[in-house]
């Protein structure tokens, strides 16, 4: 996505979570190799639907900025582990 690309991937994986706020309609079932080539045609159709993607994912990866990260990644850490991401970046914890 930060390089203006649709992605596909299985609805088996982590990284499904992303994709489907940006390309719901590019998740196929991990079970399904039917579902995959759909998924790939409909990417593939037409120009068009390329650009459409292009702009989809340019819209989508401001949404996924580092400071996105590191705000989210540090709830996870001290909400689980008491440790905030600036620690871990120098090092030390608290």
């Amino acid at each position: 996505m930060a390089n203006g690309l649709a992605v596909i991937c299985s609805d088996s994986c982590g990284t499904k979570t992303y994709v489907e706020s940006c390309f719901p309609d590019l998740v196929f079932k991990s079970d399904s190799l039917e579902d995959l080539c759909r998924k790939i045609t409909l990417v593939l159709s037409s120009s068009k639907q390329m650009e459409n993607y292009k702009a989809r994912s340019r819209e989508c990866r401001e949404g996924f900025s580092e400071d996105t990260y590191s705000q989210v990644l540090n709830q996870i850490l001290v909400s689980y582990w008491g440790i905030e991401f600036e620690a871990l970046r120098l090092g030390t914890s608290q």
